[in-house]
């Protein structure tokens, strides 16, 4: 992973022809993340799990048979429920965000089988930050935040890596007195015990998850 530098998966993790291409970005015994590039016409073979795994697409259309096929264009998600036999395949070129979390999946703000866009789980607020979890355990926080135009949070540092991908707009965020501005579609990580801020830069939506 590039810490301190804003950067696509889709460039980092671009896809092969006829591979399947996958890296660790954090793991733990109670969850993990992993990044997956495959080629077209490629696919990873039925599976099922006995916990929730989400699926998050960033580049292409992720299909995902779970019996049925959902399509997952750019910047959607699936939750896949537990025991749920699965798998991936590519019609075109994509790469996607695979977590596991086995606790703290906040079902209240998504449900399983049932593709969305990330986006719009949240509204934008005048004046104001909008946060909502979409998992919270002692292990690792993801949750989509919404920043008004003009919006700032203090500057902090987190207990652990702070990945955050922004969904829609543009952020500016200040990390170790560095600043970068991050668009629709780009990633930063922000590394622990590093002081950081963010500052809505115009209306922007993004994802945060720490590991912790």
């Amino acid at each position: 992973m590039k810490r301190g530098q804003v950067f696509t998966f889709a460039g980092t993790n671009a896809p092969r022809a006829g591979m399947t291409i996958s890296e660790t970005l954090f793991m733990s015994p109670e969850e993990h993340a992993t990044i997956f590039s495959i080629a077209a016409g490629t696919d990873i073979s039925e599976e099922f799990y006995p916990h929730p795994y989400l699926y998050l697409s960033l580049s292409g259309e992720t299909r995902v048979e779970a019996p049925s096929l959902r399509v997952l264009p750019e910047g959607s998600a699936l939750l896949i429920p537990q025991k749920t036999p699965f798998r991936v395949l590519a019609q075109d070129p994509c790469v996607f965000l695979e977590i596991e979390a086995k606790e703290g999946f906040c079902m209240n703000l998504i449900k399983t089988d049932e593709v969305f866009a990330l986006k719009d789980l949240l509204p934008y607020e005048e004046g104001k930050i909008v946060n909502a979890d979409i998992v919270n355990n002692p292990h690792m926080k993801m949750a989509l935040m919404s920043f008004d135009a003009g919006c700032a949070t203090p500057e902090h540092a987190a207990g652990g890596d702070a990945m955050v991908t922004v969904l829609e707009g543009t952020g500016r965020f200040t990390v170790g007195g560095e600043v970068f501005l991050v668009s629709q579609g780009e990633t930063l990580i922000m590394p622990k015990d590093i002081p950081h801020a963010v500052y809505g830069q115009e209306r922007f939506k993004m994802l945060l998850t720490v590991s912790f």
